[in-house]
């Protein structure tokens, strides 16, 4: 990993971390500078508006409504309504707005290819907790909704950018599981795999 230039983003990707998944993401991140990379933390502007719900959220919800619009119209009560709820406002999307939305994103690559286009990847936690219980996500709507968009907020972020990631075990034995995200820009991903196979070795040594 000498020489190796890592981008690790504040702001969003980093908020609400549990104790464990903060504590795992800094141990390993330790270890990966102590084998020659260089790290730098830095606010990557377009990150933190990756996942509005005026931009990023209504691109997917809209894309979404579109192939399942006719199961919808047909047999909406055979969807989990968790699912059937995200898609459904959609319908009210229009053609202009989801022109706008196409040139949110196109400009949004463009911001995020310019302000990472020195580093070799980012490190970010794959998601900022560890799995939730089933039987809270059950009881409330309001709480599976909410632990929802936290869980995915990170992967969205790099499907966002058209980007490539690996989620590697970073947490020690025994523990419960943790994922560190190696991610790079679009079309990286034979290097993200090479540098990721290091990266795993390194954690899997400690």
């Amino acid at each position: 990993l000498k020489n190796l230039r890592v981008a690790i983003p504040k702001g969003l990707p980093l908020d609400h971390l549990d104790s464990h998944v903060s504590a795992s993401f800094e141990r390993a991140l330790k270890i990966i500078e102590h084998a020659g990379a260089s790290l730098s933390e830095i606010r990557v502007n377009a990150i933190e508006d990756a996942n509005r719900p005026a931009s990023g959220g209504r691109l997917l919800a809209a894309e979404a409504y579109s192939v399942h619009r006719s199961l919808l119209e047909r047999s909406t009560p055979l969807y989990d309504p968790r699912v059937s709820t995200r898609i459904l406002p959609a319908a009210d999307t229009s053609a202009a707005d989801y022109i706008d939305l196409l040139q949110w994103r196109k400009d949004f690559l463009r911001r995020i290819e310019a302000e990472l286009y020195s580093f070799d990847a980012l490190l970010m936690p794959t998601t900022p907790i560890i799995a939730p219980l089933i039987t809270e996500l059950e009881e409330s709507d309001s709480v599976y909704f909410e632990t929802n968009t936290l869980m995915l907020r990170n992967t969205c972020i790099v499907n966002q950018m058209d980007g490539c990631a690996l989620s590697i075990p970073c947490h020690k034995e025994g523990e419960p599981p943790v994922g560190l995200m190696l991610a790079g820009l679009s079309l990286q991903d034979e290097k993200i795999l090479q540098i990721g196979l290091t990266i795993e070795k390194l954690l899997n040594q400690q």
